[in-house]
């Protein structure tokens, strides 16, 4: 069960990723050159208008949802040592 839990969105987002990166509109490439991937990202969802954005938020802030529980762990760490 772990494997599927793993595999899928890891090769979900390795396809995604060729896809991305093998387009050859303009508008794209500009994107990609001059933002990298984030440019590139923000450059696919903007036909969405403020959906895109939203996701564009989610997507920075999964950063911080997925590392919080290290931090606290961390820090509790920390305050036991103390």
């Amino acid at each position: 069960m772990t494997f599927i839990g793993l595999y899928i969105p890891v090769c979900f987002t390795e396809i995604l990723g060729a896809a991305l990166t093998s387009i050859s509109d303009p508008a794209y490439v500009s994107a990609l050159a001059n933002g990298s991937t984030a440019g590139l990202i923000a450059q696919v969802v903007t036909p969405w208008h403020g959906g895109g954005k939203v996701i564009l938020v989610l997507l920075a802030g999964s950063v911080l949802y997925v590392s919080k529980p290290g931090l606290v762990g961390c820090c509790g760490l920390i305050n036991h040592s103390l």
